[in-house]
Parts: C-alpha cells; sequence; structure tokens
C-alpha cells in the first residue's frame, strides 16, 4: 500500500491523473450543453435567434453546477471518481441550480437584447453603461451562486443574499472570477483547439480555489 501511495504521489503520475480529470470532466460537461453547441454552428448570434439560444443555454446551469461539486472534491480532497462525482453533482442540485439558472438567463437575455437595442438607437445610448453594470454584477453574483450550490445545502433566496454580499465583501475574489470566466469566453468563442476541451472543468477549478477563503468565511459566519 505505501509503494502505491508513493507511485501516486509522483509528480508525473499526479499531472496524468489531473489530465484525465480535467479532460473526462469537460466532455461530460460538453455532451450536457451539445444542445446549445450546435446551437452556436447552426444559427447566427442575431437578436432573431436568441429565443432559441435561451432555450438551448438552459441545461447549462444544471451541467456548471455539477462540474462546480466535482472541481470542488478534486480542490479538496484531490482524488475524484469522474462519472460518479460529476453524476452525483448533477442529480444532487439539478433543481436549485435550475432555479437559479433560470432567473440569471433572463436578466442576461433581456440586458443583451436591451443593449443590442440601444446601439441600434441612438436616443438610448445613455443606458448603456447602466446595463453592462447591471450585467457584469449578474455575472459576478452568478460566480459566486453556482459554487455555493455545489457545495452547501441551501435555499434559493439565501443563495442570491450571500452571493450579492460576497460580490462585494470578497471584491479581489469578485475581480479574479470574472478574469477567469472572460478567459473561458474567449478560449470558448475565439481560441478553439485543444486547451478549449480542458477549459471549462481548469475554469471551475480554479474558481473554487479562487473562493475558498469565501467558503471559510461562510463556515464561520453559518
Amino acid at each position: 500500500m505505501a509503494g502505491y501511495r508513493d507511485f501516486e504521489d509522483k509528480p508525473i503520475n499526479k499531472t496524468l491523473s489531473y489530465i484525465h480529470w480535467f479532460f473526462i470532466s469537460s466532455i461530460y460537461f460538453f455532451i450536457c450543453n451539445i444542445i446549445f453547441v450546435l446551437s452556436l454552428f447552426l444559427f447566427d448570434v442575431k437578436l432573431n435567434n436568441m429565443v432559441i439560444f435561451f432555450i438551448a443555454a438552459i441545461p447549462a446551469g444544471p451541467s456548471l453546477t455539477a462540474l462546480f461539486y466535482f472541481t470542488n472534491k478534486l480542490v479538496y480532497d484531490r482524488y475524484v471518481d469522474t462519472t460518479r462525482d460529476f453524476i452525483k453533482g448533477y442529480k444532487k442540485n439539478a433543481l436549485l441550480s435550475l432555479k437559479f439558472w433560470m432567473i440569471f438567463l433572463i436578466i442576461l437575455f433581456v440586458g443583451i437584447f436591451d443593449l443590442k437595442l440601444c446601439f441600434s438607437n441612438g436616443n438610448f445610448l445613455f443606458l448603456i453603461i447602466p446595463l453592462s453594470i447591471i450585467l457584469i454584477f449578474s455575472i459576478c453574483i452568478c460566480s459566486y451562486a453556482l459554487p455555493i450550490i455545489s457545495k452547501y445545502e441551501i435555499k434559493i433566496f439565501d443563495v442570491f443574499k450571500l452571493s450579492f454580499y460576497l460580490s462585494f465583501k470578497k471584491p479581489l475574489n469578485t475581480f479574479v472570477n470574472i478574469i477567469i470566466i472572460s478567459f473561458f469566453l474567449y478560449f470558448i468563442f475565439y481560441s478553439p483547439g485543444i486547451m478549449s476541451i480542458f477549459i471549462s472543468s481548469i475554469s471551475c477549478y480554479l474558481i473554487q480555489h479562487n473562493l475558498k477563503s469565501s467558503y471559510l468565511f461562510i463556515d464561520n459566519k453559518y
């Protein structure tokens, strides 16, 4: 047994294990969101197709929460059963994450729709800055909410309350989350390649690492 642990603790074996975990979990995430991926290839990103993209994006909420559950276990336990833990994270948090995600999607898509209208109509240009702030802040809240849902048994109201509070209480963590999400979106939409296969699980893993102090605050406070 000691020899096996020594084998597992070798840097090369740890690296290969993480590559395997990131790759397989990202594949599961891709499968869960195959409808959204296909919609990006089949339809132009236009206002006329907003309803299609909205519907296609619905499965992303539960699958993101499952990925956060998976990567949280990886951060703290440093070992996961890829298939079992991803499915467990999905089933355990699907309903609550879907409730939150639907609210977030409505805010996001309405905000994007309004922004496009503002750009096309000069009379409403003054609304661009406040709308942009609302969208960015909504993403900040989401970057806390889904990880919190994946880690705690919590009510939807408390999810919003905690996420709102932590977005201001932990400005550095919030900023880092936004940077990670920005890189994630860049790789997905503008830099397809081998890295884009791993980027979803790596991004969730980095966010979970970044939120360690936030989790400590929640554990001590509640």
